[in-house]
């Protein structure tokens, strides 16, 4: 019964007009119907049929990933958001102008790097082995993404940029700490200021919002979907 009530839904969903299925197809970690989440964005995965849309959908889910990492800390979102990158490396292979598209997905690789940054200084102790092995893994992906797709010296300045950033985040976090304990300021508190300094930045930005502007994420049981960068329509103006 249970079977039948998702591919009941599924197709619901898929029969909707594209803004509303964009308005119903992502929700948070902490609605009651995420459990549909994982199924919802496989079968709208199934039937993008072209390499290019499916390229920027996956772009849109590995922003879906970190903000649910900015929410709550799990193994299956982390496993998911890696799953995101594994199938962006296959695909890439097989687009029409790979460098380009690789370029694209090493941006939003690099922002993203920056705000699990934050969220490494944010989240409580048990919950940073996660955050690492997200940022470590989706950049093993990319790397290779790059040295395939471009040259091997462009994949080891990724490389270099990623540890970079995690190493200034951590410095930074360390220096709040130490100046709290000098100046023995009791009103500040390493942990706020970063939580602070995350949401104040707005850190997590839209595909859309890296290349155009600012983007924005609302607090209700479903999410606002990204904007895609419109890899097709880059290819399709070489």
């Amino acid at each position: 019964m249970k079977k039948i009530t998702i591919v009941f839904l599924m197709v619901f969903f898929l029969g909707l007009s594209s803004p509303v299925y964009a308005a119903l197809g992502f929700f948070k970690p902490s609605s009651k119907l995420y459990f549909l989440q994982p199924v919802l964005e496989s079968a709208r995965l199934f039937f993008t049929f072209s390499k290019e849309e499916k390229t920027d959908y996956l772009l849109q889910l590995t922003e879906r990933r970190v903000e649910e990492m900015t929410q709550k800390q799990s193994t299956t979102t982390v496993d998911r958001y890696q799953l995101n990158f594994a199938k962006l490396e296959k695909l890439v292979t097989e687009v029409k102008n790979p460098e380009q598209v690789v370029e694209k997905i090493k941006e939003v690789s690099l922002r993203q790097q920056e705000v699990l940054a934050k969220v490494y200084n944010q989240v409580p102790e048990e919950a940073q082995a996660a955050i690492i092995n997200a940022q470590e893994n989706s950049a093993k992906h990319v790397e290779r993404m790059i040295e395939s797709a471009q040259t091997s010296v462009k994949a080891k300045e990724y490389k270099d940029q990623t540890v970079q950033i995690r190493q200034m985040e951590r410095v930074k976090n360390q220096n709040r700490i130490e100046r709290v304990l000098l100046e023995g300021d009791s009103q500040i508190n390493p942990a706020e200021s970063v939580s602070g300094e995350l949401n104040s930045e707005r850190e997590l930005k839209s595909l859309d919002s890296i290349l155009k502007g600012e983007g924005q994420s609302g607090n209700s049981a479903t999410m606002a979907p990204a904007v895609p960068v419109s890899v097709q329509s880059t290819v399709k103006q070489q």
